[in-house]
């Protein structure tokens, strides 16, 4: 049988989200509990996704086989609030100081694929209520470039890096993509995207 090319690292025992569900079910994605995952589970895919609860003590343990996985070329989405250096290269979660409403503005910097024709607007916030985006960024290494950022300070929230060793790090330093805004087309889209970037078909 044919292994999924895209694994998710789910961090408790809930099952599917909706947005992912017809990826599970095209068989381009394997939604795997994080406590069950061992370093072979790695081998021969091309994309990881991590969301904002990821256990990242545990993915430290990983580190050999995460840093091997991006030098293969593989492609891994950091949906969360880097705490543990458990990859080489993005800096510690630096929270914002003291926000005020206009320092949550969601600019677009530069186009990307998995936020395709989703306005801002539709991102950075719920019911008009602000933070849930992000509150703070991962900070980007050298090379990287900055695809959204938050208000006047540019706070770099969404940020790709092509690895000079290999692969692709793609960081939302916020809330997991497919939960955030106001519109629920916006949001059953974002599993697809996701996946569909891991893939490298966009």
């Amino acid at each position: 049988m044919t292994r999924p090319p895209v694994v998710l690292f789910h961090p408790g025992d809930g099952g599917v989200a909706a947005t992912f569900r017809p990826c599970v079910e095209a068989g381009d994605l394997r939604w795997l509990r994080q406590s069950e995952a061992m370093p072979e589970d790695l081998d021969g895919i091309a994309g990881l996704i991590l969301p904002l609860a990821v256990d990242q003590i545990a993915l430290l343990a990983m580190k050999p086989a995460l840093e091997a996985f991006l030098d293969r070329g593989g492609r891994m989405i950091l949906n969360c609030h880097m705490l543990r250096p458990f990859v080489d290269g993005p800096g510690l979660f630096v929270p914002m100081e003291k926000p005020r409403r206009s320092d949550f503005d969601l600019v677009r910097v530069r186009e990307h694929p998995i936020f395709a024709d989703a306005p801002t607007a539709a991102l950075e916030s719920n019911q008009g209520v602000v933070g849930f985006y992000g509150r703070g960024h991962n900070p980007m290494p050298p090379g990287a470039v900055p695809i959204q950022v938050f208000g006047e300070k540019a706070v770099p929230v969404d940020w790709e890096w092509q690895r000079p060793a290999g692969g692709i790090v793609f960081s939302h330093s916020g809330n997991d993509l497919w939960v955030v805004g106001n519109d629920p087309a916006v949001r059953m889209a974002m599993g697809p995207r996701l996946v569909a970037w891991c893939k490298g078909e966009i």
